[in-house]
């Protein structure tokens, strides 16, 4: 399985860089104002997801040579792949 990340901060921890990520949302739909109303306890309940989401990210620690060959800016797009080890 490939799930695709945003970068949204990173540090250095030794040798190597962490790198704090967001599911990356493809489409987000359209804010339906009549949704809302109807079911007003379940978008506070969406809206209070997202927000932790956003202050508690994914993790992701890669080491610095990793790092050094670029293409992990603040911003950017990242795929990582989930496979079983057997």
């Amino acid at each position: 399985m490939r799930l695709l990340y945003t970068v949204v901060g990173t540090h250095f921890e030794g040798k190597f860089v962490v790198l704090q990520i967001v599911v990356e949302q493809i489409a987000k739909d359209k804010l339906d104002p009549m949704e809302i109303v109807k079911d007003l306890s379940g978008f506070v309940q969406k809206m209070k997801s997202e927000a932790s989401e956003m202050r508690n990210p994914d993790k992701v620690r890669i080491t610095r040579d990793e790092w050094d060959k670029g293409g992990y800016n603040l911003g950017d797009v990242i795929s990582i792949d989930i496979r079983s080890s057997e």
